[in-house]
């Protein structure tokens, strides 16, 4: 029956743990009412179970806290769209000179046929490459034109294109992002949406930089906790606070009298 159970987990995308197998072993009336300790030694001794890492991976298993993610994002959308709202979906990617093609077919023409060819073409149409004719010329890539973009089931939304080529020559894209530029974007992309929208953003790491104001200050931060401390409007709430503390006291003494 346990090991049963165990593929069933595994069946189901899910990570089996002593607690959830014995949780379902409990469900049956029959099986007998033992504590989690005395079911791990079932596990060891009788079915020849054995808590090990794992190599490779034969079932796709999913964390639960990904799946609850998951499950609230699908009812998230499925609540605003019954609402009315508009839902755009925001993602970067980026473009190449690499992804060209390297390879192609050319016609080996001396001097000249070449001439004649260029001639006939308007010198348009075809580029040199070691005596041959046909093909383009491909320049190093030096660097990526980056694009960001927003859109819906309507298709791309008008202006809400960033487009730019990076100077970084990183193998992730995601390096030649940063939160300034695309907090710039997004200011601008506010703007655009329509009423009633609702943006999905992925979890990017430019996504999710906090604004200064939004950071609450720590011990650590001696000279952030002076300036925070001696806000007008801090300033008043400690004011506030200790005259609700004398008040307090003299009632105390009052009723004490």
């Amino acid at each position: 029956m346990i090991r049963r159970l165990n593929q069933e987990f595994y069946k189901n995308k899910e990570y089996p743990t002593a607690r959830k197998l014995l949780d379902r072993c409990l469900d049956n009336p029959e099986f007998p009412r033992i504590k989690l300790t005395l079911f791990r030694e079932w596990m060891i001794n009788e079915c020849k179970f054995k808590y090990r890492k794992i190599n490779k991976k034969p079932v796709f298993l999913e964390r639960y806290d990904i799946v609850a993610q998951r499950e609230f994002y699908l009812r998230s959308i499925r609540k605003f769209r019954q609402e009315g709202y508009s839902v755009f979906y925001s993602d970067e990617t980026w473009a190449s000179p690499d992804q060209a093609r390297s390879r192609c077919w050319q016609i080996l023409l001396s001097d000249e046929e070449y001439k004649d060819m260029t001639g006939f073409w308007g010198g348009d149409c075809l580029r040199d490459m070691n005596g041959y004719a046909g093909g383009f010329l491909l320049k190093s890539a030096n660097g990526r034109i980056i694009i960001n973009h927003i859109g819906n089931e309507l298709g791309f939304l008008a202006g809400g294109d960033d487009v730019f080529i990076s100077k970084k020559d990183t193998k992730d894209y995601h390096g030649n992002m940063n939160s300034d530029r695309y907090l710039e974007w997004f200011a601008k992309i506010v703007g655009l949406v329509p009423d009633k929208s609702v943006l999905v953003l992925d979890q990017a790491p430019y996504h999710k930089k906090r604004v200064k104001d939004s950071i609450m200050p720590t011990m650590a931060w001696d000279k952030l906790v002076d300036e925070f401390i001696s806000n007008p409007k801090m300033a008043q709430i400690i004011i506030t606070a200790g005259n609700d503390s004398s008040d307090s006291s003299s009632s105390d003494s009052d009723d004490n009298e």
